[in-house]
């Protein structure tokens, strides 16, 4: 029985397209996978699957430069001409007269193409040729300093800056090419404690994100409304403890019950606040109100279970939670997974949690049901696992155990260090660490799947 070709598209869409979870502002183009293998496999079934595959197969084209490759992008110019809607350039710097020359040759039998990804400097010539593809309607250039350093002025009305920064609010060398149409998609304020009011006033176009970075001065925020009402595309706000002060000396509004109740509760040791992000609820907001508190990263000194009840109380929509236990806390200091489990079932929104230097500091009772198994080495002899398998046994069964009772999650990051392990009596450093999915399985149980990184 031949499944419909809505429902086979729709499969083919899944596979080739990456989770959200962890993107930021990319366009939709930029969510291709560029290797699908699943799709690739599928493609050599029938002609059918191989009809409905190659608009996913060819619709990411990455060229580097060599020049080999530039004439293989010359040669298959038909080929990717049906298909291709996103390309992406690196190393240009790589590429000889000639070599640019055939490039930009090729650039129009590419009919479809709408993105631009230059992971390279850009060339004033390189840049015109691109403004003047018709189809053409996004340059994405990673900063400023990869554009060209052309005294004259250039097009730059398709260009999307990936991210660009600013430290004094009246210098802003942005605004002649901001006036000539070029937008941004992130910014990145290094001193915030400098913006006043005044800076509420000035617009971004195409900004979806804004990072502040923290210090130990503080900051007013009273610029956000009328700044965030001006950007409507502005999706995420993250203000960042660069050096781990900022949180313990100030209150921004978005936490301050939490912080105020933990003070109550002689808890204000117990925990520091590095990273607080906020997204709107609205499409278009008007006042700091819209905002939320969407994600939160937290070192646990101690009182783990008392923390995460306060967050509730005060943060109960929380998308993103990252829990890092402190490397010093008190000796000994544990907390049982399924009192931790109970907290976060609370979080009904909660889609991504990170765990950093957890294992050592969650238990079962006295009981660890996972088992690491023994390693193959080249002679055909076992070898007793390291400390680094243990730990990726334990983080395997911990997050599976959580997965269980918590229906909105979706993924965890997992990052396990140390440099000396006296349970597994391990020297040296070693690290397990990544991103694990979480599945509906079709038994109805969840499922974790991934792979870590370990030494």
């Amino acid at each position: 029985m031949l499944l419909p070709e809505e429902l086979v598209h729709n499969i083919l869409s899944y596979l080739a397209y990456r989770p959200q979870l962890r993107m930021h502002c990319e366009p939709p183009e930029l969510q291709l996978e560029l290797d699908s293998t699943d799709i690739l496999s599928l493609s050599v079934v029938n002609r059918r699957l191989r009809r409905i595959s190659l608009p996913f197969l060819f619709a990411s084209l990455r060229v580097e430069g060599f020049r080999e490759e530039v004439e293989k992008f010359r040669d298959q110019g038909p080929l990717f001409s049906k298909y291709t809607k996103t390309l992406i350039l690196s190393r240009l710097f790589l590429l000889d007269e000639e070599g640019m020359k055939i490039l930009l040759e090729s650039l129009p039998q590419l009919k479809r193409l709408s993105c631009v990804d230059v992971i390279s400097e850009l060339t004033t010539t390189l840049l015109n040729a691109l403004h003047e593809h018709p189809s053409v309607s996004t340059i994405l250039v990673a900063s400023i300093q990869d554009l060209p350093n052309d005294p004259s002025p250039f097009d730059v009305s398709k260009v999307m800056l990936k991210r660009s920064e600013l430290s004094n609010p009246s210098i802003n060398w942005l605004t002649p090419r901001l006036e000539r149409g070029m937008k941004v998609s992130q910014l990145l304020i290094r001193r915030p404690e400098l913006f006043t009011d005044e800076f509420g006033l000035r617009t971004f176009k195409g900004l979806c994100e804004l990072d502040l970075l923290m210090k130990h001065l503080p900051v007013t925020v009273s610029w956000l409304p009328e700044f965030t009402a001006a950007h409507p595309n502005l999706k995420k706000i993250r203000f960042i403890d660069e050096r781990n002060v900022f949180f313990s000396r100030h209150t921004l509004p978005f936490i301050s019950s939490f912080v105020e109740e933990a003070r109550n509760k002689q808890l204000s040791d117990a925990y520091s606040i590095i990273r607080l992000s906020l997204s709107r609820q609205d499409i278009c907001p008007s006042s700091t109100e819209d905002w939320r508190v969407a994600g939160l990263t937290i070192i646990i000194k101690s009182s783990l279970i008392e923390i995460l009840s306060l967050l509730y109380s005060s943060v109960p929509t929380i998308r993103t939670l990252t829990l890092e236990f402190a490397v010093r806390s008190a000796r000994g200091l544990t907390y049982h997974i399924d009192d931790v489990i109970a907290i976060l079932h609370l979080f009904s929104s909660l889609e991504i949690l990170a765990l950093h230097c957890s294992l050592k500091r969650l238990h079962f009772g006295r009981r660890k049901p996972w088992h690491a198994l023994a390693r193959l080495r080249n002679a055909g002899q076992l070898e007793a696992p390291s400390a680094a398998d243990i730990a990726e046994a334990g983080v395997s069964w911990f997050t599976s155990r959580i997965a269980q009772r918590i229906p909105s999650l979706r993924a965890f990051e997992i990052y396990e260090e140390a440099y000396y392990d006296e349970e597994f009596c391990c020297g040296g450093r070693w690290f397990v660490k990544g991103w694990l999915n979480v599945l509906n399985a079709p038994s109805g149980n969840r499922e974790v799947i991934g792979t870590l990184k370990k030494t």
